[in-house]
């Protein structure tokens, strides 16, 4: 899997689970928090919004802050069906050297559990902004 796929700025019917968490790794590593939580789905949203809540989440919580502003990130691989995924990526932190004997930052690893929404044609609906699109549920350190 490629981290380099086209980034998307907001869920879309089209963009797959690897657009998704491409879109928000791109985001997050830019420390671009809103734009990284298009892309929860409704239920996540739920428990980790609105999005300003979200970002303080994740500049304070050390288990999520190495992915704001990380050096890079790479896929290690997926795995799912037509209706759910699960992503698994590796996080470069910021400040790490590739200087030969350097200290490393320790690589971290996170988990996207992902699925893809149901097709809502209310548009007072709040899932209609997500509806049949790839959405991200949970992210795990580890």
């Amino acid at each position: 899997l490629e981290a380099a796929s086209a980034d998307i700025r907001r869920p879309k019917p089209s963009a797959s689970a690897e657009d998704v968490v491409t879109a928000q790794m791109n985001a997050l590593q830019a420390g671009d928090a809103m734009r990284a939580f298009k892309f929860a789905s409704p239920a996540n949203k739920q428990v980790t919004g609105p999005w300003r809540r979200f970002k303080a989440m994740i500049e304070q919580n050390p288990e999520y802050r190495p992915m704001l502003a990380c050096s890079r990130w790479e896929f290690v691989g997926m795995l799912g069906d037509d209706e759910r995924k699960a992503a698994r990526v590796r996080v470069f932190p910021a400040g790490g050297s590739s200087a030969p004997f350097a200290v490393q930052t320790p690589v971290i690893e996170y988990t996207f559990s992902l699925s893809k929404q149901p097709v809502v044609t209310d548009a007072g609906d709040e899932g209609y902004a997500v509806s049949g699109c790839w959405c991200t549920d949970s992210v795990v350190a580890g």
